[in-house]
């Protein structure tokens, strides 16, 4: 069989669209205007304030977005005590600064901060037909995942959805040491075929069709 090289978020997992309904359910919940511009404006906040991180670039974080790094795994994540702790305090701050942009109170960044971690994690789900395209595709080929980010909520993801029985490998770029940009995470992909005795048929990633070979 050859293998179809998938990617995970927005292309199987619903990943923006399942982050901004939690942005408004949040905010909703607060009293807070949760229109489609306020989430915008959510996001925004978000991305700037995950940009200036200080731990942005740390190992597997290179490659999360900030949105995740507001539901990142409590336990097992596999970062150091300072850098988890660090991200406990981002996202009280990120939450307090949403709150005062929209004049509500700023004193409940907390709850804000474990009810959107919570939301999200409820929204967890597959993008529409993406499982009976699987089974389908699954006949014929192996499924492989590559996807970016912190192993832990990756395969939290994958796990919670229900992919991980029809998937027969999965590489993620922490686990890799880089992540899918570099060369190097093409070569580990190439190092797995090899090992298998596999090639690949198909990439597909959000908006990006390439074949291979």
């Amino acid at each position: 069989m050859n293998v179809l090289v998938l990617d995970l978020d927005d292309t199987l997992v619903d990943d923006i669209r399942a982050t901004r309904e939690s942005v408004a359910q949040v905010l909703a919940l607060e009293n807070l205007a949760a229109d489609s511009k306020v989430v915008d404006q959510a996001l925004s906040h978000i991305r700037k304030m995950w940009s200036r991180h200080p731990h942005r670039h740390t190992g597997p974080l290179a490659s999360v977005s900030g949105w995740e790094a507001l539901w990142l795994p409590t336990t097992g994540s596999g970062l150091p005590a300072t850098v988890a702790d660090s991200l406990d305090m981002h996202a009280i701050q990120v939450w307090r600064t949403i709150i005062e942009s929209l004049r509500g109170d700023p004193s409940q960044a907390i709850a804000v901060a474990h009810a959107f971690r919570a939301c999200r994690r409820r929204a967890l789900r597959l993008l529409p037909r993406v499982e009976s395209g699987l089974k389908l595709l699954g006949r014929k080929h192996r499924l492989w995942v590559a996807t970016n980010g912190l192993p832990a909520q990756q395969r939290m993801k994958i796990a919670a959805t229900g992919l991980q029985p029809v998937l027969d490998r999965i590489l993620i770029s922490g686990e890799v040491g880089v992540t899918k940009a570099d060369p190097g995470f093409a070569a580990a992909i190439g190092r797995s075929l090899r090992q298998d005795g596999q090639q690949v048929c198909l990439v597909l990633q959000p908006g990006i069709v390439i074949t291979a070979r």
